[in-house]
Parts: C-alpha cells; sequence; structure tokens
C-alpha cells in the first residue's frame, strides 16, 4: 500500500465506496455550517478577513462536491481538496488566534477542522495523507497548549489524531477484505465450474448413454432377429435425436405419451406438467425405460403415470399391475435400470426408486430437483471480518483513554465528582462489552443499554451544561462505543443508544431548571457523525462484499456456459465419430424400410455389440483394441469387455495383451476383458477361455515380455493375466474373484472355464 501511486484511490475505485464518501460531504457540510453559525455569534475568536478566508476555502470544495453529487471523480477530488485546505487553515489558525489564555472552548472553526482530518485516510493514500494528518494535529496541540496547558492539550491532540489514523486503518482493511472476498469469491466460482461441468460431463455421458441403449442397440438388435418394423420406428428415433432435431423445450410428458402409444400401451396420466431443460429430459428418458420394461416384462398392456410437485422435488410414479419382480435380484448389468433410469436422473441430482414383489406389480418412483443442485458456498468465506478492523479498536482505546486524562482535570466540574470517576471505569468496561461480546447473546444488548445509561449519567452529572469544552469529556469517550455498535450492529442501533442517553440526561437537567439546548447539540452531534459514517461503513462493506460475489459469479457464469458448450460439443463429436462409420449408415438404412438379408442382420448382430462395448467400457477403448475387437468376434469369437478407466491408470499393458489374446483367439473361444476399482487400486485382467488354450502359452511369451509387471494363471483351457494400477500384479483373495462367471480359483491358480453350452456370439442387451 505505501508503495502504490500517491494518486491512487485508497478504495480502489469501487462504485460502491462513492456511497461512502458522500456521506462524508453531507457530514462535513453540516459541521461547515454550524462553524459558520458560531462565527457570526462569537466573532472575537479570528479577525474578521481570517473568518471570511477560511469559511469560503473551505466552503469551495463542499459546493463542488454537492453539485457534482452523482461524479465519483469529482467527489474524490472536491474531498481531497477540502482536507489540504483544512490543513492550510489549521496551520494559519495557530498564528491568527485572538483566543485568551485559559479559554477552553473550541472555536467555531475546530469540528469542521477536525472532521475533515478524520477522513484524510479515505480520499489520500498514507504517504501523502498521513504527513497531513501529522500537521493538523500538531497544529492543533500548538494552538491548544498555549491556552489550556500541557496536559490537556496533549490528550486533545491524541484525542482527536486517533479519529484521523483509524481513516488509513478503515481504508487499508476495506482493501485487503476486498481483496480477500474476492479470492474467496473466486474460489467458490470455480468450485461451483468444476462442480457444474462435472455434472454436465455426467449428464452428457449418461443422456448418450440411455440414447444408445433405447433406441441404437435396440434397434439393431430387432433389425438381427429379423423384427424389421419395430426395428424402423427405433432408427428413425435414434436418428432424429442423433442429429439433435430434437427442440430443448418439447413437452418431456408429450414424448412419453408418444412412446407409450409406440409400445401399445394404454398410459393413465394424471398431474401437473412436467419440467424442461436439465430437470425434464432425464425424467423423460427415465420414465420412457420404465414403460419399456412395462411393455416387455409386465405382462400388461396398460400402466398408470401420476406426477405431483413435493416442494422443490418433481416426482412421477409410474405403476402397472403387472408380474412383478424382486428387485434385489437384478443384475448390476442391466443397463436399462442402471444407465436410463438411475444414473441418468442422478447425474441432475434425482434419484429412482423401484418397488416390487413377484406377483404383486410394480411401482416405480421417479424424483428429480426443480432447483440447481449446484452447491452453495460457506457464507462465512464471504462475510467481512470485523477482526480486520483490531488495530482501529487499539485506537479506539486510546482515543477513551486521552478523553479521561482529560475528564480527571474536570472532576469538580460535576455536580457528584464520584459518579463521573465511576464514570472513567465505567465506558472503558460497556465499550469492551459492545466490542468482544457476540450480537446474538442476549448480554449484547445489555451492553448497548449500560452504554447509554452511563452516558446519561454522565450527561446529567454536569454542573452547569452552558459549556462548549472538554468538561463535557465523556462525550469523546463514547466515540469509540458507538461507532462499534455501527459497525457491529447496524446504524439504527448506534443512533438509538445516542438519542437515549440524551433524552434521559436532558431530562434530568431538565428537571434541575438546567437544560440547555445549544450545548447538548454541540457536545453531541460529532458523536452523531461518527455513528452515521460507521454504519454507512458496515453498510458499504456488505454490499462491497455482495457486489464482488455477483461480479465474480457473474463472470464465472460466462466462463462456465462457454465450458458446458465446449463440453457439450466434444461429447457429441466424441459419440457421432464412434457411430458414424457403420452404425449410422445401417440406422439409415433400417429406417429406409430397406429389408436386411442375412447377412446384413448379422452385421447388425456385429454392430450391437461394438456399440454395447461403448457403454460398459468406452473408457477403456482404443482404436487397436476395438478393431481387434471387431477382427475377433468377425471370426466368432465371444467377447465380453466391461470397466472404466479412473484417470491417471496406465493401460498401456493391458491393451498390449488384449489386442495380442484378440489377435490369438480362435473361432468359439471366449475373451473376457476387464477394469475395475478395487481396495488394492486398479485391477485389470484379460482372460482366453477355450479347449487347449493353455497349451498355446509358448505363443504367448514373447509379447509378455515387454508387458511391464503382470501375473499369469495357466490351466488347459485358460489363460488369464492380470494387471494392478496399470501394470503391478496384486492377484485377488481367496476365495473370490471378479472377472465374470467362468472364472474361478482353483488352489494356487487362477482358472477359467467357459461354461456349457455358452454361446458362440456375444449374447443381445439383457432385459431390462
Amino acid at each position: 500500500m505505501w508503495r502504490a501511486g500517491l494518486g491512487n484511490d485508497p478504495l480502489d475505485g469501487r462504485d460502491l465506496a462513492h456511497r461512502l464518501r458522500r456521506v462524508v460531504v453531507v457530514a462535513l457540510a453540516v459541521t461547515w455550517l454550524l462553524g459558520l453559525g458560531e462565527t457570526l455569534a462569537q466573532p472575537l475568536y479570528y479577525p474578521l478577513w481570517f473568518a471570511v478566508a477560511a469559511q469560503a476555502l473551505l466552503a469551495v470544495p463542499l459546493v463542488v462536491g454537492l453539485a457534482f453529487w452523482r461524479s465519483p471523480r469529482h467527489t474524490l477530488t472536491a474531498l481531497r481538496v477540502f482536507v489540504i485546505v483544512a490543513m492550510v487553515v489549521g496551520v494559519a489558525l495557530a498564528m491568527t488566534r485572538r483566543e485568551a489564555p485559559g479559554l477552553g472552548a473550541y472555536t467555531p472553526l475546530a469540528y469542521v477542522l477536525a472532521v475533515g482530518m478524520d477522513v484524510v485516510g479515505v480520499v489520500l493514500m498514507p504517504p501523502l495523507g498521513i504527513p497531513i494528518v501529522i500537521v493538523d494535529v500538531a497544529a492543533l496541540v500548538i494552538r491548544r497548549v498555549e491556552l489550556i496547558g500541557v496536559v490537556q492539550g496533549i490528550s486533545e491532540g491524541i484525542l482527536v489524531g486517533t479519529g484521523g489514523f483509524v481513516a488509513f486503518i478503515v481504508a487499508r482493511a476495506l482493501r485487503a477484505e476486498v481483496t480477500r472476498v474476492e479470492r474467496a469469491a473466486a474460489l467458490t466460482e470455480r468450485r461451483r465450474h468444476q462442480a457444474a461441468l462435472g455434472r454436465e460431463r455426467i449428464w452428457l455421458r449418461e443422456r448418450w448413454d440411455a440414447l444408445i441403449h433405447d433406441t441404437v442397440l435396440a434397434s439393431l438388435t430387432l433389425a438381427a432377429r429379423g423384427d424389421q418394423a419395430a426395428a424402423r420406428d427405433l432408427a428413425e428415433r435414434a436418428l432424429e435425436q442423433l442429429a439433435g432435431h430434437r427442440p430443448s423445450d418439447q413437452d418431456p410428458l408429450r414424448t412419453v405419451r408418444a412412446h407409450a402409444r409406440r409400445l401399445g400401451l394404454d398410459l393413465d396420466v394424471r398431474g401437473p406438467g412436467w419440467p424442461t431443460g436439465p430437470a425434464g429430459e432425464p425424467l423423460e428418458v427415465a420414465a420412457c425405460e420404465v414403460l419399456s420394461n412395462v411393455a416387455r416384462h409386465s405382462g400388461r398392456t396398460a400402466a398408470a403415470l401420476t406426477s405431483r410437485i413435493d416442494g422443490d422435488t418433481f416426482e412421477v410414479t409410474i405403476v402397472d399391475g403387472g408380474r412383478g419382480f424382486d428387485p434385489s435380484q437384478v443384475s448390476e448389468r442391466r443397463l436399462g435400470l442402471r444407465t436410463s433410469v438411475q444414473a441418468s436422473l442422478e447425474a441432475v441430482g434425482g434419484r429412482a426408486e423401484v418397488r416390487s414383489r413377484p406377483g404383486s406389480g410394480t411401482s416405480v418412483i421417479l424424483r428429480v430437483p426443480l432447483v440447481d443442485p449446484e452447491p452453495v458456498a460457506d457464507g462465512r468465506e464471504r462475510q467481512w471480518r470485523i477482526r480486520s478492523l483490531a488495530a482501529a479498536f487499539v485506537l479506539a482505546a486510546i482515543q477513551v483513554a486521552s478523553a479521561t486524562v482529560i475528564g480527571v482535570m474536570y472532576v469538580n466540574a460535576q455536580t457528584v465528582p464520584g459518579l463521573s470517576i465511576a464514570g472513567m471505569v465505567l465506558i472503558p468496561l460497556v465499550t469492551l462489552a459492545v466490542a468482544v461480546v457476540p450480537t446474538r447473546d442476549p448480554w449484547w444488548s445489555s451492553a448497548a443499554v449500560a452504554v447509554a445509561l452511563v452516558w446519561a449519567a454522565q450527561l446529567a452529572n454536569l454542573r452547569s451544561p452552558q459549556i462548549l469544552d472538554y468538561r463535557t469529556w465523556f462525550i469523546s469517550a463514547f466515540d469509540p462505543a458507538v461507532v462499534i455498535i455501527a459497525v457491529r450492529e447496524r446504524m439504527r442501533t448506534a443512533l438509538a443508544v445516542i438519542a437515549t442517553a440524551t433524552v434521559i440526561g436532558s431530562f434530568v437537567l431538565l428537571l434541575r431548571g438546567q437544560f440547555a439546548l445549544l450545548p447538548l447539540v454541540d457536545g453531541t452531534y460529532q458523536t452523531v457523525i461518527w455513528g452515521v459514517c460507521a454504519g454507512y461503513l458496515r453498510q458499504f462493506m456488505d454490499r462491497t462484499s455482495r457486489q464482488v460475489a455477483d461480479e465474480a459469479a457473474a463472470q464465472a457464469g460466462v466462463e462456465r456456459g462457454r465450458a458446458l458448450e465446449r463440453a457439450r460439443e466434444e461429447e457429441i463429436s466424441r459419440r457421432q465419430a464412434s457411430l458414424d462409420g457403420e452404425v449410422v449408415p445401417m440406422l439409415q438404412r433400417i429406417a429406409a424400410g430397406e429389408r436386411l438379408g442375412p447377412d446384413e442382420r448379422a452385421v447388425c448382430s456385429l454392430l450391437q455389440s461394438t456399440t454395447r462395448d461403448h457403454l460398459v467400457a468406452e473408457s477403456l477403448l482404443t482404436t487397436d483394441l476395438a478393431a481387434a475387437i471387431r477382427a475377433a468376434r468377425a471370426r466368432r469369437v465371444t467377447v465380453a469387455i466391461a470397466g472404466r478407466r479412473v484417470d491417471g491408470a496406465d493401460l498401456a499393458d493391458f491393451h498390449r495383451v488384449a489386442v495380442a489374446m484378440l489377435d490369438r483367439a480362435r473361432p468359439h473361444d471366449r475373451v473376457q476383458l476387464s477394469w475395475r476399482s478395487s481396495p488394492r487400486g486398479q485391477v485389470g485382467s484379460a482372460c482366453l477361455i477355450g479347449p487347449g488354450a493353455g497349451s498355446l502359452w509358448s505363443e504367448w511369451a514373447a509379447p509378455l515380455t515387454d508387458a511391464g509387471d503382470h501375473e499369469v494363471s495357466v490351466d488347459e483351457d485358460s489363460v488369464l493375466v492380470e494387471f494392478t494400477d496399470g501394470g503391478t500384479a496384486a492377484p485377488e483373495e481367496e476365495g473370490g474373484s471378479s472377472f465374470g462367471s467362468g472364472v474361478r480359483r482353483q488352489g494356487g491358480m487362477v482358472v477359467a472355464t467357459a461354461p456349457a453350452g455358452q454361446p458362440a456370439h456375444e449374447p443381445g442387451p439383457d432385459a431390462t
């Protein structure tokens, strides 16, 4: 901050800083008017020429500040000119005074000069502002020491000077807090960005998986079986969705109804309209898959669909009176339930619940949130920390001590001296209480009330209120308490404390017949100014916090939108690239109604298997591995692949062994490839099952010599190669294996055998 340019704005030029400075302009203008009134009422303080010149010079920047009320630049410039003029006037005042020694009252210009000193820190950077405050304090001390003595003169200088230094602390704290809040908001938005991008990628992946499963796979399977009519309908729908022709705002319920009609279901629909967009699309996908299950497995041609809104959740229940099933027995390989129903809803923060029993029908409950499930940042990160003003509290303690020193000199000016001495003890205590007690604690309100009562007692204890000097020492001693209340709670509370103390004290003085309006106003208006400025400071802090957060959110929202769009384009391009080669042309032929011969149906079966690989193991596939799988299946090798790669896992050795194994597989052999997570890390396996497979081991030695660390288990009819974390062998625990049916452990060796009657071709999609 000290290295910043002298012309820089201490509050970083923020728009909300202008609100605070406008309050300062008004406060200075009011103080100037009061000083003008006192100058006219008591012209003996200054020579006439000095009084006119000083008031005029101080008035010019204030008039400019009020005239250009809406301009932050003009307001800042006007205040800078004012504090410099105030310093010059203060120095000149020390050389042109008329006051007689012993006259303790402040001069008419003293208050406006003191307030001007207090705001230097919010308009000038420290290298220029601090010397101005020091010069002002020195001029004040020189002037007051000659009039009222060294002790009180120095105490008053410290008392007034602390206010000037507080402004620098406040400005620095504001800059630091703005930076901290900006960083916290930026961190929160980065987390939101990552969460949104992650959800979008999950949603896109699950959406494409559901689309491929529900339309592409189903169409190819039906075509392979010779059901041309049903395959054509699904192929048309698949091509439409792959091309992105479906309007994003289309009513999901309308699509669900149309799907039910195509399935031949009589669907009874009840409830409100469905949400669209991020909530409606996965709901549509899940509902269509549930209805497909009803048509395939329930044995009924009717179903009931009921929707309702439950708070922030939209709920859809689909009921059929069919044969039912046991949900606990559903295989994890049932892609319809896992992908189209559960995963598509979970991607947007929803969930699915299946209730069924054999012979009792099935109920499926689908729930999606109506609000964005985006995580909300911890509010504490964006709240202003009052402890950032800790140094100002130290100066406040010095201010209370200085006022107390002055109070000791005027104990005899009180009606009951003991009450004044008690005030010197109680004022620091009640100030400390409102500073440290939590504002939500009931004792905090009691502390604020205590401030008002102690203040009222000191005001009522004045022997004579017809004074305008520091015999009302306690007024300045209460300034820190008022500022703390305004900053920690709100401005209205601080003003209520001032009003309560003044009303009670004035009422007692009135009962004694000593009430005097002008001294009371003159003694308390400076505290009102402190309370108002502190209250606006708190509002400034809160508004700046919100503005910084909003700006960060707006900027991050734009960037997030671009990133999401890029993610969509990348996912669409990647998925379409995997389908455009042969799958889409075959779908086009099916949709056109071309009659497929046995060879074409065999191709459909092969494409169905290849496409299915992309659903269950898309992240494991490489161009070479996909080509090897396709070639092996063309030779009537049964190939099964499943699993998902975790970022950072090295699959190079796994791919090398898998490709070698597929190349050497013979017709009617079975190859199982998998990659999965386990408590020991990422575990991969490549298993060849077939008559005499183990006897071919010598042919496998060469491709495995450079495959890194691995473990090979061989018997007469199987070869199993295991990898952990992309290259370190880690055999399964005794008694279990994760490589699917047909793989078991015998003694110290992993044995893989093909079950009797195993089909030569990869089976079609599991019934869902």
